[in-house]
């Protein structure tokens, strides 16, 4: 795929997000998956725990939503500028590793 194809694709993700279509969002990710982000100490790897994430993610905020800022590519490697919302109604890890 062209790095503007996986740039479509990336976006497309984000409109399932949004439409809390998982089962499309999900079947796009692969088994082998890896997930940084401020709050966990290690790397999350594999599918099953990006899903608990993403579930732990939806109960903390149940109307989020990702707005696309900006996506561009080059290569294999993606770039998506995102803003996200959302309601905080439920429990969240914050980067200092508490809720």
């Amino acid at each position: 795929m062209s790095s503007e194809e996986n740039v479509e694709l990336v976006k497309a993700g984000m409109e399932m997000f949004n439409a809390r279509d998982w089962d499309r969002f999900f079947a796009n990710a692969a088994e082998s998956i890896v997930t940084h982000a401020p709050d966990l100490e290690e790397p999350l790897k594999g599918l099953d725990a990006y899903k608990e994430r993403f579930k732990a993610n939806a109960e903390a905020f149940p109307d989020q939503h990702i707005e696309t800022r900006q996506a561009f590519g080059q290569g294999d490697w993606i770039v998506l500028e995102g803003l996200f919302t959302g309601t905080h109604k439920g429990a969240f890890t914050g980067p200092d590793g508490q809720e």
